[in-house]
């Protein structure tokens, strides 16, 4: 992910390390270790997402038992929180404007993370494990045996019927909802205020999904899949609006949309990225990044048409400059 000040990114792996970069140098500067990785038990780390003030990123992983999420303070180095849950979190997504994130989990739920001004709470509805911590405070982690229900109110925990959530992605037209996509094939719309389904897609990949990704100016997403393809939706209607089909590159693993919505990447198993145009729906050129398989993929904001960053199966980080 880019951080918001667009001068760093940060990454994250099966070593359980994240490391924030700068993109210009490429040089290190952070990395961020949790507890345990040094008694050599370090957890894969699966997916980053930032927080609305440049200094604090979520990381979500594996944990022996259930899924653990950390909250950092990257410029200092510090870890300041932990949630712990019912299974693995595989995706996370954010919304800087609303102050809060989700996180989808193994277990076929997603946890909405709301951030209110001074303190900041997390809730797990299902497990009754509550999260809560203070600025300033460093041992905030504590469990309840019933849900709050003021808590239960203001966050929301979301059931996806069926398979893990695999990967999750706020729509920024209606900052009250998200769309998540899971291992039964299905993309699907929620509401997080109430944790309610608005509507589930009028179609599917034929493997689990991958990869969601919303337009920031339009209604819309696009997910990819195992099956190769990816779709772009019409979120008011559930409507199919398009299938890009991508023959011979494998699975779709990561997707991001350029502002404006004129266009996406897509991250292949092939170790390709492919830039496709929303308005010709033509394949505008692929960037071979010699990597094998693109887990991740950021955009910088700043520059977003020629600056993307990759994070590939071999462990490397690479920027590119497409033209």
């Amino acid at each position: 992910a880019v951080l918001p000040d667009t001068i760093h990114a940060v990454t994250c792996g099966d070593d359980g390390v994240c490391w924030v970069f700068d993109i210009c140098t490429g040089f290190p500067v952070q990395c961020l270790v949790p507890d345990g990785w040094a008694a050599g038990k370090p957890r894969p780390v699966r997916s980053v997402t930032t927080i609305c003030d440049s200094t604090h990123i979520v990381s979500a992983g594996d944990a022996a038992i259930g899924g653990v999420a950390h909250v950092w303070n990257w410029r200092e180095g510090r870890h300041e929180a932990s949630l712990r849950c019912g299974g693995a979190f595989l995706s996370s997504s954010d919304d800087l404007s609303a102050r809060s994130a989700i996180l989808g989990c193994a277990d076929g739920s997603a946890t909405v993370w709301n951030w209110n001004s001074g303190e900041r709470v997390v809730a797990r509805m299902a497990t009754g494990h509550v999260a809560r911590f203070l600025e300033g405070t460093e041992d905030s982690v504590f469990n309840a045996n019933e849900s709050h229900p003021v808590i239960a109110r203001a966050l929301g925990l979301v059931h996806a019927s069926l398979g893990a959530v695999t990967s999750v992605a706020y729509t920024p037209t209606s900052p009250g909802h998200f769309v998540t996509g899971s291992a039964d094939g299905k993309v699907r719309l929620w509401d997080a205020g109430s944790g309610t389904l608005v509507r589930c897609m009028m179609g599917r990949h034929s493997g689990r999904v991958n990869a969601v990704a919303a337009f920031p100016d339009l209604f819309k997403a696009a997910s990819g899949g195992d099956d190769g393809v990816i779709n772009m939706w019409d979120l008011t209607s559930g409507l199919l609006l398009r299938r890009f089909e991508q023959l011979y590159a494998g699975p779709v693993l990561s997707l991001q949309v350029v502002p404006g919505g004129r266009a996406f990447f897509a991250g292949s198993q092939d170790g390709y990225v492919r830039i496709w145009s929303t308005e010709s729906f033509l394949l505008l050129c692929g960037i071979q990044t010699g990597g094998g398989p693109v887990r991740g993929l950021a955009l910088n904001p700043s520059n977003p048409m020629n600056q993307v960053i990759t994070a590939n199966e071999d462990g490397l980080v690479r920027v590119f400059a497409p033209r």
